[in-house]
C-alpha cells in the first residue's frame, strides 16, 4: 500500500545552534508522531475495511459484515521510546451481533489494555535493568518518555 504523508507546522525559531534546533525538534516530534501515525492508521482501516475478509474477527466468528461507528472514539495512550502518544480509538460494529469493538489496538500491533508494544516494552526493560531507576528515567526522559526536560 503506497502512503502520501505530507508535514505542515510552523514553529518560531531564534538561533541556529544545533543543541537549540535538537531541543525545538523533541518539543515537534510527540506531535508528527502522533499525527503521522494517526494517518496511516486511519488509511490502514479504511483499507481493512473494504476488504471482504477483515484483519480482525468479532467474537461470533465473523470476518466479513462491518460498518463504522466512529473513525476517532475515545483517546488511547501509548508510550513509543520517542514519546507519549494520544492515538484515537476507531470502532466498527459487527452487522451479525451488533457488537461493537475497537480496531485501532488490533491493527496497530498493541495487546487490548497495553500501553505499548512488546518491542517497545522490552527496550525500556532493558534500559531499566542496566541502570539505576533515576538514571533510566533521565535516559528514557531525554528521548521523550520521562519526565527529564534536558
Amino acid at each position: 500500500m503506497e502512503i502520501r504523508y505530507n508535514v505542515s507546522y510552523s514553529m518560531e525559531v531564534e538561533r541556529c545552534n544545533i543543541d537549540y534546533l535538537i531541543a525545538a525538534f523533541k518539543q515537534l516530534l510527540p506531535m508528527l508522531l502522533t499525527d503521522f501515525i494517526s494517518t496511516l492508521l486511519a488509511q490502514f482501516a479504511e483499507e481493512a475495511m473494504r476488504r471482504d475478509e477483515k484483519p480482525f474477527s468479532c467474537e461470533c466468528g465473523n470476518r466479513r459484515d462491518f460498518i463504522w461507528k466512529t473513525r476517532k472514539a475515545k483517546g488511547m495512550k501509548l508510550t513509543t521510546i520517542f514519546a507519549e502518544l494520544l492515538l484515537s480509538q476507531m470502532q466498527v460494529q459487527c452487522k451479525i451481533c451488533g457488537k461493537k469493538m475497537f480496531i485501532s489496538r488490533l491493527l496497530l500491533g498493541v495487546e487490548k489494555y497495553k500501553k505499548m508494544s512488546t518491542i517497545t516494552e522490552r527496550m525500556l526493560a532493558l534500559v531499566g535493568a542496566l541502570t539505576t531507576f533515576r538514571v533510566s528515567e533521565k535516559i528514557l526522559g531525554m528521548f521523550g518518555c520521562g519526565r527529564y526536560s534536558g
